[in-house]
């Protein structure tokens, strides 16, 4: 997923997209659902951090990937929890909107009634031992190909 290098957990303007295993059985949709979970991925690196400091009760996703089922689906079978689609899909805007309304004087209770989900995109628990396994190697290839990464950079910009 690291397009543009990466900032969590890694920290490394460097880092770069990688596909891995790919095949010639594989198509152009494959493709395309290993890039959907390549970005998942990393999602997953930030979700893990934050899990382990602070219980996570409840999931929402916005913004493109909310707009695509299966990608949510794949959020929510990583995560190993249901992703709620909010109605207003506005996220850092909606937020604003809602801290000004505090500051006005709005009740937290009040405000937090705003938030209403079109839909609930339950995990596909059958596939979590699956993501599972494809983490643990997606996690791997990061640190095989960092050295790497540091070395194209270098070429690139010479």
């Amino acid at each position: 997923p690291y397009l543009n290098g990466e900032r969590t957990p890694h920290r490394d303007p460097n880092a770069r997209g990688v596909f891995f295993g790919i095949s010639s059985l594989n198509n152009e949709n494959d493709i395309l659902r290993a890039t959907m979970e390549g970005i998942t991925f990393g999602l997953r690196d930030s979700y893990e951090l934050i899990k382990g400091k602070t219980i996570i009760k409840d999931m929402r996703i916005v913004g493109g990937g909310a707009k695509n089922k299966t990608w949510a689906k794949i959020v929510a079978t990583n995560f190993k929890m249901p992703v709620k689609l909010p109605e207003i899909d506005e996220g850092g805007a909606y937020g604003a909107a809602m801290l000004a309304a505090l500051g006005e004087g709005e009740k937290v209770e009040d405000v937090l009634k705003w938030i209403k989900f079109k839909e609930i995109i339950e995990p596909n628990y059958k596939e979590t031992e699956i993501y599972d396994n494809y983490y643990e190697i997606y996690k791997k290839i990061y640190i095989s190909l960092k050295e790497d990464f540091a070395i194209l950079s270098k070429v690139q910009n010479s």
